[in-house]
């Protein structure tokens, strides 16, 4: 009977010390949150060059990031120019592709965004050439978040 009480006695302090191992009862600190991501969601007031001379502003450029994919839509303020923009972001930088659905252009660029996110600087290039624009020729794409 003692030898059973024993063992009976020691199983229970194996279960007790099995059952303890599975808490988690350290001090450690929870992992620091990742920081969000920069936002280029929103509406912007843009403008932009052509033949690095002419400034044309737009009415609107609207963006919507998920993730560090960013899609989007502008027209100029003539209404003659409507295209469609998809990058991604990395740190504070857009980089991606304009096609332009009047002329069947398109392009690359690169925003670059202010540290209180509420306006870029970048440039655009294309890709071929149609009326006023020359191929492989960098001009400027800058913007105001609305």
């Amino acid at each position: 009977m003692k030898k059973s009480l024993v063992i009976i006695l020691v199983g229970f302090a194996c279960l007790m010390v099995l059952a303890a191992g599975c808490m988690n009862t350290s001090d450690t600190t929870p992992a620091t949150p990742v920081a969000d991501a920069t936002s280029w969601s929103g509406t912007w007031s843009t403008s932009w060059t052509s033949n690095n001379v002419t400034l044309v502003t737009t009415e609107d450029m609207m963006l919507t990031q998920t993730g560090s994919t960013v899609t989007g839509t502008y027209l100029n303020d003539m209404g003659n120019l409507a295209g469609s923009i998809t990058g991604t972001v990395q740190g504070t930088k857009l980089t991606g592709i304009w096609i332009d659905t009047d002329f069947s252009s398109t392009g690359s660029l690169e925003f670059e965004l202010s540290a209180d996110e509420n306006a870029f600087t970048g440039t655009w290039t294309t890709d071929q050439d149609y009326a006023n624009a020359v191929t492989n020729v960098t001009y400027l794409w800058n913007g105001v978040r609305k």
